[in-house]
């Protein structure tokens, strides 16, 4: 396994890339073929499905102690919030509005998501973005409200060849077996290529888990 951290954006918020970084990959895409993929949401542009237990607390034994010290948390606080499968079957232009625009994963900056790829470079990675309006490139408890308002205010002005509201600010492409992990406040979104194949199939379709862990400041 080897790994990097990497300083994005103006925030300089720390995005963590290992590549080999688990031995059983191919055993989680066998049991995500077995698992029952559901919409989280009325037209959502991925699939979801639990992800074993034992493999969220193998991630949570295995990099600890990288996280702790990259995110300022105390070891011993930490532990696993969810973690779940899920396979992207829409880019983000054919989805509705209001999702074909970055997410956060919540405001709580002591909460982590250590995202782990599936499948290759061929079906997209992961952006960070910052919000033009705001200059955010992370939203936590603070910035929520103005965000959330500014945001709304903007997509319910949007019409075709509106101006971008959002700028990539780093990208970080899929590789089979690779690891991000990131604050869960930076707002991101899957980058998939304009021609990728995105089949609603486990065994060939962009898969990820994505294991959330909250902990406490250090």
């Amino acid at each position: 396994m080897t790994f990097k951290v990497e300083k994005i954006g103006q925030e300089q918020q720390p995005v963590v890339m290992l590549d080999n970084a688990m031995t059983d990959a191919g055993a989680l895409r066998d049991i995500a073929a077995n698992r029952n993929f559901k919409a989280t949401a009325a037209q959502q542009t991925d699939l979801r499905a639990p992800a074993p237990i034992d493999f969220a607390q193998t991630v949570l034994t295995n990099f600890e102690d990288l996280i702790s010290q990259t995110f300022d948390l105390r070891p011993l606080s930490l532990a696993v919030t969810a973690s779940e499968f899920s396979m992207v079957i829409s880019p983000p232009p054919n989805s509705p509005l209001a999702q074909q625009f970055p997410q956060h994963d919540g405001a709580d900056q002591t909460l982590v998501a250590v995202l782990h790829f599936l499948s290759g470079e061929e079906q997209g990675g992961t952006a960070f973005y910052r919000h033009r309006a705001t200059g955010f490139e992370t939203v936590n408890q603070a910035r929520l409200r103005r965000y959330r308002m500014v945001l709304e205010t903007e997509i319910a002005e949007q019409s075709g060849g509106s101006a971008p509201l959002f700028d990539e600010i780093a990208c970080f492409p899929a590789a089979f077996n690779r690891i991000l992990i990131y604050r869960s406040i930076a707002l991101h979104s899957p980058h998939i290529p304009e021609n990728a194949s995105l089949p609603k199939d486990p065994k060939n379709g962009r898969l990820t888990v994505k294991t959330l862990i909250k902990g406490a400041g250090g």
